[in-house]
């Protein structure tokens, strides 16, 4: 069986002297985060950055953490049930999950001057907090299908390979010679499993463009090992685990009670990891898998600085900036495909090489950060507050451990020209019932990171086997809760919805409709605090 590729396949990048692992998609993983912490400032929805006076609130804008008067501890628990659905050409799989994690631990020790204590002016609070908040969590299960497609990820392979030989693929190991091609940083791993288990062959195609004929004017080229014409049956499943936790040490004053100012240093760690499994149907009972395993572990450092002015006792303006965050990341991956082909001796089955994991060191810098805010206090009963943020991701940039932006300049100009600016806007708002107990809600809204124009473009020495990628396209909340507050004791509760879209691509062609993920999050949050 043959057919010819996909003539418009869009693969970049060029043969290095080095294999260069990590594309755009892997750098956003780690930048994008989710609104999470205590449970009022979830069931605020985040908008609280010119509030303060919550440990999840210093993170967005660390004056807040000088309008504190008392010392406090907190603890948050978060019950997530995650479900996730697909579209892709008239089909829809859902999938749903259950954890419970521990989102916040927070320790503030509040510090009244001397002026404080005696009703002078200036320096009135100089506080400091030590906390923990869960950033992002990775856990979901996918799954993504289509029948009678007409691209094949066999396709994808075969253009990708175009420019080898087979002589490059081959593994020899003999008395006389050794060659093994996963080991050559010039050969992709993918084309090398592709030779291996028979999906893609190498032929002699004359040139279209010489009516003679003459067959001294024909290439060798790369096919699939589909029939014209015939389609496929795709499934992807996707498993993911691990979380973005920050650890943060802060200090915050309180001038005059009426501009609080504050400072962060943060301590941010990445735990990655994914299984993903690609299969295709074919031909009579044909077929191939490709099973990935990649997992992403590091660390990294940044800075918060902010202010507020509380011009009245009813308003009160914040402003933060939230500093790159410079990480530095291990990744590792394997991959391994089985087919199932029709030979001459029947149905066979054929294998890759088993594979050693491949490890890789980088860095990361994540683009600056800023935070406006504002809040109306409506006597003593009830509060209105929002949060604009503002996070320019083209200005994400990777470079190698070792030998800085040398094997990422394409995928940082990629960033450059196909991520956006993201604007997330948050508003919430509290109600006092009585003087112990108040209900909350909130709503929250960000845009694309990136455009519609975003893919993925492996390098073509790549050890990676895992070509697919997502599209961020929008996430909102939806948010509730009530709270408790004691003399030395409170309680909050919050329920949120999040709800992310993405597109998904399997592998990138010009020919492939991406399928519609939507993630949807139902967190039931407590927290508990002590006050002294």
């Amino acid at each position: 069986m043959r057919r010819n590729i996909i003539s418009a396949l869009l693969i970049c990048g060029s043969i290095a002297g080095a294999q260069a692992q990590i594309t755009e998609f892997d750098a956003m993983n780690a930048v994008k985060t989710d609104i999470t912490g205590t449970a009022r400032y979830m069931a605020m929805a985040g908008a609280m950055g010119a509030l303060g006076g919550d440990v999840s609130a210093i993170k967005d804008n660390p004056a807040g953490l000088g309008v504190y008067r008392s010392s406090e501890l907190t603890t948050t628990g978060n019950f997530i049930t995650r479900g996730t659905s697909s579209a892709w050409n008239g089909m829809s799989f859902d999938e749903s999950d259950f954890k419970f994690a521990f989102d916040n631990v927070g320790l503030v020790m509040a510090f009244p001057t001397w002026s404080g204590r005696n009703g002078g002016k200036g320096l009135l609070q100089s506080n400091w907090s030590f906390s923990y908040n869960r950033l992002k969590n990775f856990n979901r299960q996918l799954t993504v299908g289509a029948d009678g497609l007409g691209t094949s990820f066999t396709d994808f392979m075969a253009g990708f390979t175009n420019g080898l030989t087979p002589y490059d693929l081959t593994l020899v190991d003999n008395e006389s010679e050794y060659y093994d091609p996963y080991e050559n940083v010039n050969i992709p791993w993918l084309s090398t499993m592709a030779f291996e288990t028979g999906l893609i062959k190498n032929v002699l195609v004359k040139d279209p463009n010489d009516p003679s004929g003459n067959t001294s004017l024909e290439t060798d080229q790369w096919v699939s090992a589909l029939q014209d014409g015939e389609k496929v049956n795709s499934r992807y499943y996707l498993k993911e685990v691990g979380s973005i936790s920050e650890y943060a040490i802060s200090w915050g004053g309180n001038f005059s009670n009426m501009i609080y100012v504050g400072a962060t240093v943060n301590f941010q760690s990445i735990n990655y990891s994914m299984q993903s499994n690609y299969i295709e149907e074919f031909g009579q009972n044909e077929g191939f898998e490709l099973t990935n395993i990649v997992s992403t572990s590091g660390l990294g450092i940044n800075g918060n600085f902010g202010i507020i002015y509380r011009p009245t006792d009813f308003l009160r303006f914040g402003v933060a900036y939230k500093t790159p965050m410079r990480y530095r990341l291990t990744t590792y991956n394997n991959g391994d495909m089985t087919s199932n082909l029709l030979t001459d001796k029947g149905m066979s089955t054929f294998s890759s090489k088993p594979l050693n994991e491949n490890k890789y060191d980088y860095e990361v810098y994540t683009p600056g950060e800023v935070t406006a805010s504002a809040a109306w206090i409506i006597g003593k009963k009830a509060i209105v507050s929002a949060d604009f943020n503002y996070t320019n991701y083209r200005n994400i940039k990777m470079y190698d451990a070792v030998d800085g932006n040398r094997y990422y300049e394409e995928d940082n100009a990629a960033i450059k020209s196909t991520f956006g600016n993201g604007m997330e806007f948050n508003v919430g708002a509290e109600y006092r019932i009585t003087d112990h107990f108040s209900v909350r809600a909130g709503f929250a809204a960000e845009t694309a990171a990136m455009t519609s124009e975003a893919a993925k473009y492996p390098h073509l020495n790549t050890a990676r086997t895992d070509m697919e990628y997502f599209r961020h396209r929008g996430t909102n909340y939806i948010t509730a809760g009530l709270g408790y507050r004691g003399d030395y004791l409170y309680f909050d509760a919050a329920f949120v919805n999040r709800n992310l879209t993405e597109d998904f691509v399997p592998y990138n062609t010009i020919n492939n409709n991406p399928a519609t993920v939507k993630t949807h999050d139902y967190n039931v949050v407590a927290t508990i605090g002590f006050k002294f």
